[in-house]
């Protein structure tokens, strides 16, 4: 297939203006997180997605919005997500961790939050969230208990 000069050039263009709309998208979303705006900042990084669906920093971004506005099947599709592209993100393990929490699933938040301290074992937050599950664990077990 011949392309001419001014198709190549067009493409290019096309990539930069997208790589620079994706660079403000994000922007704007992590303002607005720091803002505790976590609707439009889920609303932002949607977009950024839609540019560049596999940024971590993306789909950890909308984890956490999505956990904040209490979605944590969403927040946890997103952390999963995040995971796919880097399986040792330790803050894609800690949001899967807490949106496991989230839902009830509490073994498997446990096992994220052991992920992250093997990872991570200066990062409080995991040792955190895994005592409060296996508190949860324990608390569910004696409830049986009769």
């Amino acid at each position: 297939m011949v392309m001419m000069m001014g198709e190549e050039d067009g493409r290019t263009d096309k990539a930069l203006k997208d790589k620079r709309r994706f660079c403000q998208f994000k922007e704007e979303a992590t303002n607005l997180m720091k803002s505790s705006k976590y609707d439009k900042a889920f609303q932002y990084y949607t977009k950024a997605m839609q540019l560049n669906a596999s940024d971590v920093a993306v789909l950890t971004g909308r984890s956490m919005a999505a956990l904040k506005m209490k979605r944590p099947k969403q927040s946890l599709e997103d952390a999963d997500a995040a995971l796919v592209v880097d399986p040792d993100n330790p803050e894609a393990l800690y949001l899967r961790g807490e949106a496991l929490f989230a839902i009830g699933d509490l073994e498997m938040a446990l096992v994220s939050f052991e992920r992250g301290r093997q990872l991570r074992p200066e990062a409080e937050k995991f040792r955190i969230g895994a005592q409060k599950t296996a508190a949860a664990i324990r608390s569910c077990a004696n409830s049986g208990k009769q």
